[in-house]
């Protein structure tokens, strides 16, 4: 720690002139702490769609929309209904157990082979992405600890720290992706929401001079100190 001078000037009324008063303050180091926000939305860390093997109608679905399922689960059943031959249906099962999250063709709807049919997630199984400025990246390495915010201006939020960075950066957007988790698995947010990632980055300790306290010789900033012989240096 130092001592500094800071200067205060002399004040003119009416009455009478203050003299000009030097005083003298402790400055002690303190933490630089960059204060980082990162736009990141929730998304299932378990997910999978199912596309149709065959072109037919969509005869039954035994799973609607939201409906939970495990894994093997009849989800619906496509029929080819060629006009010549009599052929089975086919089940589509869910590959994961979760939730049926999308839900594609309606009940006689034709699709085609290779056709999108439903998507199952875990709502349970959760992972944040967000998108780094390159020039944050750095600062944001897998093990970095954060809070996610839905508000910025709420005071507490859920522990988050990072899982995983690309060192890829998107020439478009001059942004590299990057994964995290929440530290807490019973305080989750719902699937599709959106926030911010705050993260709070130590670089080391400065020392903060009050703005009255510096002064100019030839152009260039300088502080008077009190060093320990009690003479006043620059």
């Amino acid at each position: 720690m130092f001592y500094c001078l800071l200067f205060v000037l002399p004040v003119v009324g009416q009455a009478a002139i203050e003299k000009a008063k030097v005083l003298i303050q402790e400055i002690k180091p303190s933490e630089d702490v960059k204060r980082l926000l990162v736009p990141v939305r929730v998304e299932a860390r378990v997910s999978s769609a199912v596309t149709s093997d065959i072109e037919g109608l969509v005869t039954k679905i035994t799973k609607p929309l939201g409906s939970r399922v495990k894994a093997g689960d009849v989800v619906l059943y496509v029929e080819n209904k060629d006009p010549t031959f009599t052929y089975a249906s086919v089940p589509m099962r869910a590959p994961i157990s979760g939730v049926v999250s999308q839900l594609s063709p309606s009940l006689m709807t034709k699709v085609s082979r290779g056709e999108k049919l439903f998507s199952v997630m875990d709502p349970k199984s959760v992972k944040l992405l967000a998108e780094i400025p390159f020039a944050d990246t750095a600062l944001v390495q897998p093990g970095s600890k954060g809070t996610f915010k839905t508000e910025l201006a709420a005071k507490e939020g859920l522990a988050i720290r990072v899982t995983g960075a690309s060192p890829l950066i998107d020439p478009r957007t001059g942004t590299a992706p990057a994964e995290m988790e929440f530290v807490e698995k019973d305080k989750l947010p719902p699937i599709g929401s959106v926030g911010h990632a705050v993260f709070e980055i130590k670089r080391g300790s400065v020392l903060m001079i009050p703005e009255s306290a510096l002064g100019y010789s030839d152009g260039k900033p300088m502080v008077k100190i009190l060093g320990s012989s009690g003479l006043v240096e620059r």
